[in-house]
Order: C-alpha cells, then sequence, then structure tokens
C-alpha cells in the first residue's frame, strides 16, 4: 500500500464523522432510575428469598446433625416443609407471572390487530345469536303445536274413560238386574 491512500476504517472513524460522546441527562436519569427499580423491585427480594432459604436450609441441617430430641425432629420436619414449600411456590408464581404477562401480551395483540380480529367476530356472533333466535321461534312453534296434540289426546282419552265407566257401570247395574230377577222374583 502507498503512503498517499487512506485506510477505510480511519475514514469511518474520523473527527469530523464521530457521535458525540457527551452523555445526555434524561439518558442518564433513565439508567439510574432502571438501576434503582432493579435494585429494590427485583434483584433485593431473589436476594431476601435466597438468604432465606439458605437459613432454613441451615437450620434443617444443624438440627438433623446437632439436636438429638423430638422437638428437635419436630422443628425439623417443620422446616423441611417450609424448604419444600418455597421450592414449590417460586415456580408456580413464575408461572403464574408468565401466564398474566402472556395474558396481556395477547390482549395488546389483539388491540393492535382491532377490527381485523373484531369484525369477523362480530358477524360470527351475529349470526349465532340469530341462529339462536330462529331455533327459539320454530321450538316456540313445535311446542305449542304439540301442547295441542297432547290436549286432544288427553282429551279424547277421558271422554273414552268416563264412556268405558259409565258403560261397566250400566253393566254391572244390568247384570244386578237380572241377578235380583232369577234368585229373588
Amino acid at each position: 500500500m502507498s503512503a498517499t491512500s487512506t485506510d477505510p476504517v480511519q475514514e469511518i472513524i474520523s473527527p469530523a464523522t464521530a457521535v458525540s460522546t457527551s452523555p445526555d441527562p434524561i439518558l442518564e436519569q433513565r439508567k439510574e432510575a432502571t438501576k434503582r427499580f432493579n435494585l429494590l423491585f427485583v434483584y433485593l427480594p431473589i436476594i431476601v428469598a435466597a438468604v432465606v432459604a439458605l437459613l432454613v436450609f441451615g437450620l434443617v441441617v444443624g438440627n438433623a446433625l446437632f439436636g438429638g430430641d423430638g422437638t428437635a425432629q419436630a422443628t425439623d420436619s417443620g422446616l423441611a416443609d417450609m424448604l419444600v414449600i418455597m421450592f414449590v411456590l417460586s415456580p408456580l408464581a413464575i408461572m403464574g407471572a408468565a401466564l398474566v404477562g402472556l395474558a396481556g401480551y395477547l390482549l395488546n395483540w389483539r388491540r393492535k390487530k382491532g377490527s381485523v380480529v373484531r369484525k369477523p367476530l362480530q358477524k360470527a356472533t351475529v349470526k349465532v345469536d340469530q341462529l339462536a333466535v330462529t331455533a327459539n321461534e320454530k321450538a316456540e312453534t313445535a311446542q305449542a303445536a304439540v301442547a295441542d296434540k297432547i290436549i286432544q289426546t288427553n282429551s279424547k282419552v277421558s271422554q273414552a274413560s268416563a264412556l268405558v265407566r259409565n258403560v261397566s257401570q250400566a253393566a254391572r247395574e244390568t247384570a244386578a238386574d237380572i241377578q235380583q230377577k232369577i234368585h229373588g222374583g
């Protein structure tokens, strides 16, 4: 290479085209606020939970090694239960938070989509509602027709039952009269 040719990297990083490195005060404030938030609401709870878990674990091990009486065993059992609960609840809380986050994401996604999702859903809902109204009207009409038929049938059955009862009563009376004339005179 000749001494007169310029280096391409040097051309890109020349002072004329370099970005200002002076700190932006708003950006610095946001970074500090984020650090404070992370310290108070992310790192501190994790550290406190870890310290409590280690203390409980230490108490369990200490009671197992150096406690010989029945109360130490009962305490050990309780502490072991607390340890198990803490290890079970942590993933449960994380998964619960993940589900809430997923629900929020899906709700936000649906709102961004707006009418693209809403209009077909509204059309489908209206169709289902119309089908339900039509089915209800047909059911009411069919119920009225069936009720009329049942009432007519019950009326005819009642009339036939009354006729059979009257004929049966008349036959008994006639049989009784005939019996009386034959035997009694």
